[in-house]
Order: structure tokens, then sequence, then C-alpha cells
């Protein structure tokens, strides 16, 4: 029998609007994997959202325009983006805005970093195409089974019994 196991994806996409169409461009199943998406609206938010959750893949907009309603330039907030979720978590990240790749991801682009640009008229088979790929790299499923066996070997008892110890 094929187990099924489930991964957790974040999607960060500050327009509201656009917010609910990539959820439902986003794969539920992908492989042996049942995919669960939660949504972040704030790049400020989705970051502490990462710190606090262990996320498998991470889906997220980056600000295209020089100046995009008084926030930073899109290759500093890319780079902001990626450099946060780096720091704290070793998960895939696919990356979308409308135009040109920032010259910061373009610098970092690889089998777990991917760029698409949201305007091109297959972003959804593109997105599509490149979850694939990412969760087939095996990386968040070893990672996740990694995590949990570690929290089943180490979780609460191993914490009680340190305590008591010392």
């Amino acid at each position: 029998m094929i187990r099924v196991a489930s991964l957790l994806g974040l999607l960060i996409e500050d327009d509201r609007n656009f917010l609910g169409q990539m959820l439902q461009l986003l794969p539920r199943t992908i492989s042996n994997f049942d995919i669960h998406w939660d949504s972040s609206d704030e790049f400020d938010n989705a970051i502490e959202r990462i710190m606090r959750y262990r996320y498998d893949i991470i889906v997220t907009d980056v600000y295209a325009n020089a100046v995009h309603k008084g926030k930073t330039p899109g290759d500093n907030k890319a780079n902001d983006i990626v450099a946060a979720i780096r720091k704290t978590r070793m998960c895939p990240i696919f990356v979308y805005s409308s135009g040109s790749c920032p010259d910061s991801i373009e610098k970092e682009q690889g089998p777990f970093l991917i760029y698409a640009d949201k305007a091109h008229p297959k972003f959804a088979k593109t997105l599509s195409d490149e979850l694939h790929h990412l969760i087939k790299t095996g990386i968040p499923g070893i990672a996740r089974r990694l995590h949990d066996e570690l929290d089943a070997v180490s979780g609460p008892s191993f914490l009680w019994t340190f305590l008591q110890d010392h």
C-alpha cells in the first residue's frame, strides 16, 4: 500500500485578489504527498510564520517595481525574503513577480530556488511544473520525515527527562 504523506506549504502574496487566484492554482497533491497550503498577504507576517511553523515549500511574490506603494525596491525585497527564509528554514522556494527575475534571485537560482514571471501566459503551467519538480527532488519529504523522526525521538519526554535530571 502506498503511504500518502502530508506537506505544508506557504503562499505569500500581498495582492488579496491575486492571493485567491494563486490558492486555486496551487496543486493539492504531488506524487505521494497531500499538500496543505497556508497563505499570508503580508510579508512581515509571513516571515514570522516561517519562524514559527515548519513549512516544506514556500511560494512567494516579490515586488517588481522600483518603488511600489512606498515599499522597498523589488531586488532588495526579493533578496530579503529569500535570505529570511533560508536563515530560518531549509525548504525549496518558488519566487514569482511581474517581469524579469531580480538579480539577487537570478544569482541564487538552482534546483531549490525557482523564479517565474506571473505575467507570462503560461505562468499556471510553469507554477505547476516547477512545484512538481521541487517536490520530486525529495528534499521536502526527506526533511519532513527527518524532523518528524527527531520530534518522536527527542520530543517532550526527552525534554522532561532532561529537566528532571538537571
